[in-house]
């Protein structure tokens, strides 16, 4: 018996080469159960974007089998965001959002939770007319990102940064970063992190008390842009205590106006976007995430 098309969209080199086999094992677990399912394997930067634009109205179930740059194409590419059920099959390098929703590796239990279909909803955020899922930053991390796409590396994980890094740590020079949260007064940094997440690259815990169905943005307004100081916030964010350090602007809301005085990078799901000033705002309960009946946003 078809119990309803399921459309996998998968990034075959996300995760060191190791998303084949999984999507093999989820297809013939999920075909045995009797659903019809299409695999849809990308092949360039887009094609994840591009094949959810068009996703046929008898998909009842869509399934994303990558990382977090994978799943945020989709979710840019989907008309409608909050219409379709999404199963996350998590093969990249950090996973954030599939961790942070305890979310599991396996294709079997990935394939068993599709099967069970519950859904949490979570909150999306909007920069311009995209769209994010986990976070959205303005500084040095994102002048990074900004490399890595230029440098065109061959490299994957985290050893394609190493290069970048270096790039941008010889030319840095600290920005002067505004931030508005929800109209109040402006605040003055030289790194600003939005998260809808706590977890961020899947080291470090820069918005430690963030939850991605809490109904609001957490805003991480770094006052120094020098390297040494990043030193000392990355040591605390390792040990998920960045809103315990007193020098740093910890607050909450649903729109944030980021600006500086000259055009600063900006990265969004460990994407490049572009250049400030940026308007980024909280679309509250819109996602539908398949869970496991077990699972849970991890509290600890």
């Amino acid at each position: 018996m078809i119990k309803g098309k399921v459309l996998l969209i998968g990034n075959p080199v996300a995760g060191r080469g190791h998303t084949r086999p999984k999507i093999h094992e989820f297809a013939q677990i999920l075909e045995a159960r009797g659903y019809q399912l299409e695999t849809y394997l990308t092949s360039r930067a887009g094609d994840a974007q591009c094949r959810a634009l068009y996703l046929e109205p008898d998909v009842r179930t869509l399934v994303v089998a990558g990382g977090d740059g994978t799943l945020n194409e989709v979710i840019n590419g989907l008309e409608d965001p909050s219409r379709i059920p999404i199963a996350i099959l998590p093969t990249g390098t950090s996973n954030v959002l599939a961790n942070e929703l305890g979310l599991p590796r396996k294709p079997k239990a990935v394939a068993q939770a599709v099967a069970q279909g519950k859904v949490r909803r979570i909150d999306m955020g909007l920069i311009g007319k995209c769209r994010f899922m986990a976070f959205v930053n303005a500084g040095i991390d994102a002048m990074i990102t900004e490399e890595v796409i230029r440098s065109r590396k061959n490299s994957v994980g985290y050893w394609r940064y190493v290069l970048p890094v270096l790039r941008v740590l010889a030319h840095y020079h600290a920005p002067h970063i505004s931030i508005a949260v929800d109209g109040r007064k402006t605040l003055g940094g030289g790194l600003v992190h939005v998260s809808n997440t706590r977890s961020y690259g899947g080291i470090f815990r820069i918005s430690d008390q963030a939850r991605c169905d809490s109904g609001h943005l957490d805003v991480c307004i770094f006052p120094k842009g020098t390297i040494a100081s990043f030193a000392r916030y990355y040591f605390a964010a390792a040990r998920g205590q960045i809103s315990k350090i007193k020098d740093i602007h910890y607050l909450t809301g649903k729109q944030i106006f980021v600006d500086s005085e000259k055009p600063v990078a900006v990265q969004m799901d460990g994407e490049y976007y572009g250049m400030t000033p940026v308007l980024i705002k909280l679309q509250p309960s819109t996602v539908p995430i398949i869970i496991p009946n077990n699972a849970g946003i991890e509290t600890a």
